[in-house]
């Protein structure tokens, strides 16, 4: 379950009322991208609810969704 609350806590900062902040604050082109990867991260999240993997699995995926998706 850990996967899909993370999933649904990191779409709800984007999409959602409970915009962040810190991203909001960005400039725009690299608030794009940043919105855009923490979805993705999001999705990727999603699609693996019900596995039992450790943090470091998560920790990896959200670091390669995030520079996948990264603007300069």
């Amino acid at each position: 379950e850990a996967w899909l609350f993370a999933a649904a806590k990191m779409s709800r900062r984007i999409v959602g009322a409970a915009k962040t902040r810190d991203i909001e604050s960005l400039p725009e082109g690299l608030r794009e991208g940043a919105a855009r990867g923490v979805l993705r991260v999001a999705r990727a999240f999603a699609r693996r609810a019900g596995q039992d993997s450790p943090i470091e699995a998560m920790a990896a995926i959200a670091g390669a969704e995030l520079r996948a998706a990264r603007t300069s």
